[in-house]
């Protein structure tokens, strides 16, 4: 991203008052220290023309007071405060110069990678162009006054503590490992609009901030897909009842591993019977829903596809025919109360048992049971018979052999 630096300077009125103060006065030029305003300046007036502040406010401050002629600071930093204090300062002049912006890193850090894919996906989805058109632009107003002096403590952040070079791997997707470890990233939160405390809640808030956010959910986008690389996926019970309804839910994936449901996904179901059945999802947000209600119980074959891209899903659909019986395991009293007095009869609970025994003895209704048991037994447990079919067997036998027949 590129910075312009402007020049900041008082009202007219101003001007007119220190053209005014003195012949031969040297022109002040108010700058933050440590920054390329004040190279710039220094380059432009002679460094005994320049007063460094310990921030921009404190510079913009020098310029309203009259200890300064002009502040030199960033176009977007000058915007901020034209936007609450319009009638006593004012941008002025052309571009003197442009910067790039960057996020520094030690030498080879592993993380350099990682954070590239994530701008190169913001940069793509738009969200970074939509993140610098809240901030770099007139209608942004909030100036110094209404940020907070409180800065912070990096030491509030919570983990495992901060990540080092030495502690960082590389995971089997190729991209770093932190291990579980703080990503802190330092800013001064009093450098409007990229970093600032605002009064008005207490929050963090700034470019930085949202562009880091956004950032990290790019980062761990990359990182949870690298076991399911899928950019087409499919959700539904594979098992379910008659009586039950059927919801599919789908996410397409771009090549950034971004959610897009700028395509049509279809859904077809076939039956045993091999008849087939075609369904369009429905998009909810940036992904894909689809009820299609109950089907009859069989067993049915699923197949999903993204229109116009070559992504494609198969699956096994099982519905189950209702068990009526099933439904509900739990007595229904009122039923069984409702069918006794329907026949005559009467109704007892559990704890009513003593009055149930009471009523059949006492009933002038009751019928006597009979109860018949029928035993049987093996032939070979009645001894006597056993030792009559011997004797008849023995004396056939004896009488045969003394007539001489065989």
């Amino acid at each position: 991203m590129k910075l312009k630096k402007n020049i900041l300077l008082l009202t007219i009125f101003s001007l007119i008052a220190i053209a005014c103060g003195g012949a031969g006065a040297s022109p002040v030029i108010a700058v933050q220290k440590g920054t390329t305003n004040y190279d710039k300046a220094v380059e432009l007036v002679g460094e005994e023309n320049v007063v460094a502040y310990d921030t921009f406010d404190f510079a913009v401050q020098a310029v309203i007071s009259g200890d300064a002629v002009a502040a030199l600071l960033d176009e977007t930093a000058g915007l901020g405060y034209m936007g609450a204090n319009s009638e006593d300062v004012k941008l002025v002049g052309e571009d003197l110069t442009s910067e790039l912006l960057g996020f520094a890193f030690p030498d080879g850090s592993p993380l350099v990678d990682v954070i590239n894919q994530g701008l190169a996906a913001m940069t793509e989805s738009g969200k970074l162009t939509e993140i610098n058109s809240a901030y770099f632009n007139p209608d942004f107003t909030l100036d110094y006054d209404g940020i907070a002096e409180d800065v912070g403590d990096a030491s509030e952040a919570n983990g495992t503590g901060p990540c080092s070079e030495a502690t960082i791997s590389t995971g089997s997707n190729g991209l770093p490992d932190l291990g579980g470890c703080n990503m802190i990233i330092a800013v001064e939160n009093a450098y409007i609009p990229f970093n600032y405390i605002d009064l008005a809640d207490g929050k963090a808030k700034g470019w930085d901030y949202d562009v880091f956010n956004e950032l990290f959910n790019k980062i761990t986008q990359h990182l949870l897909i690298r076991e399911d690389k899928s950019k087409f996926r499919l959700f539904y019970d594979k098992e379910i009842n008659e009586n039950e309804e059927l919801i599919f839910q789908a996410q397409v994936y771009n090549e950034n591993y971004e959610l897009d449901n700028k395509e049509d996904v279809s859904l077809f179901l076939t039956n045993s019977n091999k008849k087939e059945f075609k369904f369009l999802f429905d998009r909810l947000d940036d992904k894909y829903f689809l009820d299609i209600g109950s089907l009859e119980s069989d067993k049915y074959s699923v197949y999903a596809k993204v229109d116009k891209r070559n992504y494609e899903k198969y699956g096994q659909l099982t519905v189950r025919p209702i068990q009526i019986e099933a439904l509900s395991t739990v007595a229904d009293h009122q039923f069984l109360y409702n069918l006794s007095n329907m026949t005559g009869g009467k109704s007892y609970s559990p704890l009513e048992f003593s009055s149930l025994t009471n009523y059949i003895n006492t009933n002038q209704n009751k019928s006597s049971l009979t109860t018949i048991e029928d035993k049987l037994k093996q032939l070979i447990d009645f001894e006597w018979i056993l030792l009559i079919l011997l004797i008849l067997i023995s004396s056939e036998w004896f009488v045969r052999k003394y007539n001489g027949l065989t």
